[in-house]
């Protein structure tokens, strides 16, 4: 399988060692057999009737990216890293982009050996590379709210609030069921 490529995540997971779920301080579940067994259910038009949009992968991504917004002041989610075995997921979804390899325009899809089966990974790409963060001016100052960047060792002075910190920059998501009945999507 070929790696899809994003920007600089692709050399981070080819010379790091493997992402795992403990590497993210969010993470969901979708369930692909509850998933496949509703669409079976509804024949060929899926969203007629009680469609339930929580319930897609794509919105627990979504979830996923939020989250990371809210905790990190630099905006969601913008890489997908997914398993060769579970990338189907990602690349039959309407608006991947092949020529591209992003979905909808917004995350740079990553399909890698370096992340493991049955989990999408949901981050930001400066998590490889992370040398500054966002902090809001003091009270003193409050007439600016804006955030403004500063070196990480300024805001976070331990190797573990620096570990922390970027822990808060990815997501997972955990595919369940996703070996049963060779479920396609």
């Amino acid at each position: 399988m070929k790696l899809h490529c994003g920007s600089i995540s692709v050399k981070a997971l080819t010379k790091g060692r493997m992402i795992k779920i403990e590497d993210c301080k969010f993470t969901n579940e979708w369930d692909a057999l509850g998933w496949k067994n509703y669409i079976n259910s509804q024949g060929e038009n899926t969203y007629a009737g009680g469609y339930k949009w929580e319930d897609t992968v794509m919105t627990k991504i979504n979830q996923c990216t939020a989250t990371i917004s809210r905790h990190s002041m630099r905006g969601g989610a913008d890489t997908i890293m997914v398993h060769p075995d579970n990338s189907e997921l990602i690349t039959n979804l309407e608006y991947y982009q092949y020529d591209k390899c992003k979905l909808g325009g917004r995350y740079d899809v990553i399909i890698t050996t370096k992340v493991s089966p049955n989990k999408i990974f949901v981050g930001r790409d400066e998590y490889f590379n992370l040398t500054h963060v966002s902090k809001f001016l003091g009270d003193e100052e409050a007439s600016n709210l804006e955030p403004y960047c500063v070196p990480i060792e300024e805001v976070y002075t331990t190797k573990e609030a620096v570990a922390e910190y970027k822990r808060g920059l990815m997501g997972c998501v955990k595919i369940l069921n996703y070996e049963q009945e060779n479920i396609t999507v």
